[in-house]
């Protein structure tokens, strides 16, 4: 994430980040048990940032959460996308 956002920067001016699956924010290391950033805390914490920062999570809690750790620098969705009618 960091190499490409920072390699694309002067090629293309937008560059969103959108995670479907975003959770809390934070992930547990299952053999140590050690917290660590998930993928929507990178991506705001990039040197060179992305031009937005979309997460959709379908957890109303988990969303809350994210929203918070993320300070307003990203755009939660809390809820699950429609599915297009068939």
């Amino acid at each position: 994430m960091y190499l490409f956002n920072a390699g694309m920067k002067n090629r293309w001016h937008n560059r969103i980040f959108f995670d479907l699956l975003a959770g809390c924010g934070k992930c547990v290391d299952e053999d140590t048990g050690e917290e660590f950033d998930g993928s929507p805390l990178c991506a705001i914490q990039c040197e060179q940032p992305f031009t937005r920062v979309i997460c959709v999570e379908s957890d109303a809690d988990l969303a809350k959460a994210l929203e918070q750790r993320t300070m307003g620098r990203a755009q939660i969705i809390p809820r699950r996308l429609q599915q297009p009618r068939k």
